[in-house]
């Protein structure tokens, strides 16, 4: 979807207070890029800024996953891993090692 296409990136700093995640860039683009199972408040949110119905979101975050180009490796130790899976909300927090305070801001998003 190019609505999701254009708030990635650098532009995810102003698009990460507007649906409740504060300063966290690297997280609004996790969620954009589909990686991250978002809570719904957050993606309810998400769906009213980008003016598009949240279903319509939901698929196009899920196609965004699914259709995520495999990085080429040329490793010498070990097998590389690759995401196969949308992670959870709160791995994906408990992931980013924030102030308490802030983390469990985020994961009460979730409840």
């Amino acid at each position: 979807i190019k609505a999701i296409e254009q708030v990635s990136g650098v532009k995810a700093r102003a698009l990460a207070p507007q649906i409740d995640l504060g300063e966290q860039r690297g997280l609004t683009n996790m969620i954009l890029g589909g990686s991250v199972l978002a809570p719904a408040r957050v993606l309810a949110k998400l769906a009213v800024v980008l003016k598009k119905p949240l279903d319509v979101v939901s698929v196009a975050l899920e196609r965004r996953f699914a259709t995520q180009c495999v990085p080429a490796f040329k490793a010498t130790d070990g097998k590389p891993t690759v995401q196969a899976e949308r992670k959870a909300w709160s791995v994906a927090v408990k992931e980013l090692q924030l102030p308490a305070e802030e983390q469990e801001r985020l994961l009460n998003l979730e409840g």
